[in-house]
Order: C-alpha cells, then sequence, then structure tokens
C-alpha cells in the first residue's frame, strides 16, 4: 500500500510538472490565465498525489503515536524519523 501511494505522489508531481513547464506556467501555481487551472486538473490524477501524500503522513504519524504508547514499536522508522527531527528546534523548523 505504501509503495502504491508513493507512485501515485511521484506520478502525479512528475505530471504537474510536465504540464508547468510545458506551458510555462508559474512555479507557484498562480493563477496565469483563465486555462491553466482547467489544463492541470482536468486529469483525475493530478491533484491525487496530494490526497496520497496525506493518507501517506497519517500513517507515518499514527505508528509514531503508537509507538509513544507502546515501547515495543519503538523500533519502527516512524518513530525513529521523528525523534531525530525533535531533537533540536532547527531540525524541525527544516522539516
Amino acid at each position: 500500500m505504501l509503495s502504491l501511494l508513493t507512485l501515485l505522489i511521484a506520478g502525479s508531481f512528475s505530471y504537474l510538472f510536465i504540464f508547468s513547464l510545458k506551458y510555462q506556467y508559474p512555479a507557484i501555481l498562480t493563477i496565469k490565465d483563465n486555462n491553466m487551472f482547467d489544463t492541470i486538473y482536468r486529469r483525475p490524477f493530478a491533484p491525487v498525489g496530494f490526497y496520497s501524500l496525506g493518507i501517506l503522513l497519517s500513517i507515518f504519524y499514527f505508528e509514531y503515536s503508537q509507538a509513544v504508547s507502546n515501547r515495543e514499536l519503538r523500533k519502527r522508522n516512524a518513530y525513529r524519523f521523528l525523534i531525530y527531527v525533535g531533537k533540536n528546534k532547527k531540525r524541525s523548523l527544516i522539516f
């Protein structure tokens, strides 16, 4: 399931990147003309990357929250990563 979500994210972001380059849309996706939004989001797989990223991050946070309350789950990657990020303020701001 995680690999499928990762593929959806990569496919969606590459689609947005290619169409932004092809039609020379601005990088921050401000509305340049009336057809920009229709051109980019015409296909249903364009916004699916953002939804998949949200699902992936929620799974990641759920694993972390379970590891906080259960010592046996503290070997999971989500717990290790978020403990590493939370060690100091600079890392937290970067991520």
